[in-house]
């Protein structure tokens, strides 16, 4: 039974928003490297430094939590989705949604949504993404050298 203690206080956090984004950062963190089903909602609790309890109470379950922790804008301009990759936060939600596609229909969605978000449909930008996805996949998942040390001007050249 939980005894209200959370980091050696008692009680919530102080502030929802400052409690909301503790949340958010510690399941960002556990669906990028473990994936929607890996993590599990008493693992976030327990990073964010809150009851699992407060995780329903903000978020209603874990499906909603997930959809809210990877919540990203996509940057527009040249290599747009290779950038998306080289910002910590939208890294991790990015690789959730990669870790997460194959077995979870709605991060596979989502995921398809964000790398056609402007684009035209067809296959020209079908391959485009699916060479992201790749590159993504090498660089970050499987950890491929060199492309996982080079920088991102050396894959897509300077900004």
């Amino acid at each position: 039974m939980w005894n209200g203690v959370v980091n050696g206080r008692r009680g919530r956090r102080s502030g929802a928003t400052e409690t909301k984004a503790a949340i958010l950062a510690a399941a960002r963190r556990r669906f990028a490297g473990e994936g929607f089903h890996g993590a599990t909602i008493r693992e976030i609790a327990h990073d964010a430094g809150v009851d699992a309890a407060l995780l329903a109470h903000y978020f209603g379950g874990k499906a909603a939590l997930f959809a809210a922790a990877v919540e990203v804008p996509v940057p527009a301009g040249e290599g747009p989705l290779l950038r998306l990759w080289e910002d910590p936060p939208q890294r991790e939600a990015a690789l959730a949604l990669l870790r997460s596609a194959a077995t979870y229909p709605p991060a596979a969605a989502m995921l398809r949504d964000m790398l056609m978000a402007g684009e035209p449909a067809g296959h020209a930008a079908a391959l485009r993404c699916s060479e992201a996805l790749g590159l993504a996949m090498a660089r970050h998942i499987l950890r491929l050298e060199p492309i996982a040390s080079d920088s991102p001007e050396q894959l897509c050249g300077p900004r």
